[in-house]
């Protein structure tokens, strides 16, 4: 089974928490948790597949989150999506393309999200980072 650690809003936690999906033979569990801060603990004993990360928290920003999760040794190489819905600027762009980020712009629904999380973790496994426009995500490089 797929972990996939899902750091949010408040209002998206009904939505996501303790979601269980088989989505193209794979099993997902997503699990959601508010806060940044609770994520890097969480992060350490779930060791999740993928990140899901809002860049809008309210104890920090996505890219902080992941700076501080990719510090971890055990979580350097765990692929992550962020959601900079309605944010995304210049500076942002340059963040996400240094640190290969897959980047959602828009809204997207939930069999475009796994279409996302099953090519991050087919990257992960060939290691490549290439620019990659897929459904309403992009990838950064």
């Amino acid at each position: 089974m797929k972990k996939i650690l899902v750091v949010g809003h408040l209002t998206f936690a009904n939505e996501v928490s303790g979601l269980q999906v088989t989505w193209g033979g794979e099993h997902y569990h997503l699990i959601y948790i508010s806060s940044g801060e609770v994520a890097l603990d969480v992060a350490r004993e779930l060791k999740p597949d993928v990140f899901l990360l809002n860049y809008a928290l309210s104890d920090m920003n996505g890219i902080e989150l992941y700076d501080r999760l990719h510090a971890q040794s055990e979580l350097a190489d765990v692929p992550a999506l962020l959601s900079c819905v309605q944010i995304f600027d210049e500076p942002l762009a340059e963040a996400a393309t240094r640190r290969h980020l897959y980047i959602l712009k828009q809204h997207v629904d939930l069999l475009a999200l796994f279409r996302l999380f099953e090519m991050a973790l087919s990257e992960r496994k060939t290691s490549t980072a290439k620019r990659q426009v897929v459904l309403q995500g992009v990838r950064a490089s």
